[in-house]
């Protein structure tokens, strides 16, 4: 059964209500009033005080979520009701699950490239593996709850909203690209351009800046964000899907690594003396732009061939097994969610790049 101790949902209304806080504020101790009550839409009530660890992220992620009408995923005391854990929800479909022979069972959500796990010795296991498995039959949007560091699913449910995207099968205009070559120089200038755009690890920030420094997932919002700039500069980039096992080495998570079923970033033809190249533009994993081939090697694929697809930047993300185009549904900030696990792993696990990272 679900942990008793923990609440899921959608908050109505924060008491005393949260005052705003400037973006980019230095100042990151928020002063929590002695007594936040976090009211839910299902009419469940938890508490947050200035004695529990991470109180001012936690208070500001909440609002947060509340005024973009996110899920959120607390786990409280079970004397007071008091929250001991904030945790960030997954609206999203079952796309496949795989069974390792270790018994992990790799989840493949949409439209996430994370790999996330579900692992045996969780206690709820056998429920939690028939929940994926139902809604991967019945292609039900579900709230799943995972850790931040390891992507262990904690928690699934039935989501009562649909996910935020809208899916429609792949076309050929899909497959029709539009570029026009760069020099090596202006490249540079833009992969400068995309790379000062980074968030901050604990500072909140606009909604203009992109979270490279938390790799572990979003690489469809960064992609598409950093398309919408070079754009803007007048640039024709596109965009190079890989699929496959993925496991790149990275400074910006706290194992020095991280999982992927599949990646996607911009590129630019760059016009070389000895003729054209594509160069891939993606600070999550490089300090400049890279040749394809050099971005691939980096992706550190299972298989020696993996399968690479080049689309226009009009793809906004594409499932790993089905041709199907995938495209955020409503005007709302894809980003946002994922700046969010960014603060908050940076509060609890120190901020990236990791030092003890040797890439």
């Amino acid at each position: 059964m679900p942990n008793p101790d923990s609440i899921v949902g959608w908050i109505s209304r924060i008491e005393p209500p949260v005052p705003a806080r400037e973006m980019g504020a230095e100042d990151l101790s928020r002063a929590v009033p002695r007594e936040v009550l976090v009211h839910f839409a299902d009419d469940q009530v938890a508490r947050l005080t200035p004695e529990v660890p991470h109180s001012d992220v936690y208070v500001d992620i909440l609002e947060q979520r509340r005024e973009r009408g996110d899920p959120v995923y607390v786990e409280v005391e079970p004397e007071d009701r008091t929250i001991r854990r904030l945790r960030l929800p997954l609206i999203v479909t079952v796309a496949e699950l795989e069974t390792t022979k270790s018994g992990v069972v790799e989840v493949e959500l949409e439209v996430s490239h994370a790999r996330h796990l579900l692992k045996p010795a969780h206690p709820d296991f056998r429920r939690l593996l028939e929940d994926l498995r139902k809604a991967r039959d019945e292609r039900a949007p579900v709230l799943v709850t995972e850790r931040l560091v390891d992507h262990e699913i904690l928690d699934v449910r039935p989501s009562p909203v649909p996910r935020p995207w809208e899916e429609r099968p792949e076309s050929a205009e899909d497959r029709v690209m539009n570029l026009r070559a760069v020099t090596p120089e202006r490249a540079h200038q833009l992969f400068e351009l995309l790379a000062a755009t980074s968030c901050h690890p604990l500072l909140l920030q606009p909604p203009s800046c992109i979270p490279f420094l938390y790799p572990d997932n979003g690489c469809s919002e960064r992609a598409d964000a950093m398309c919408q700039l070079l754009l803007h500069e007048g640039e024709q980039p596109g965009k190079l899907f890989v699929y496959d096992k993925l496991r790149p080495l990275s400074r910006n998570h706290p194992l020095c690594e991280v999982s992927w079923g599949f990646h996607v970033a911009p590129f630019l033809e760059v016009q070389l003396a000895d003729g054209l190249q594509h160069w891939i533009l993606d600070p999550s994993l490089f300090p400049r732009p890279v040749p394809e081939s050099t971005w691939i090697s980096a992706l550190r694929a299972t298989n020696p061939d993996p399968t690479t697809l080049h689309r226009p930047v009009s793809v906004f993300s594409r499932s790993i097994r089905r041709d199907v185009i995938f495209r955020p549904a409503g005007p709302g900030d894809p980003l946002a969610p994922h700046r969010e696990a960014l603060r908050l792993r940076s509060d609890r696990h120190g901020t990236p790049p990791y030092a003890r990272c040797s890439v």
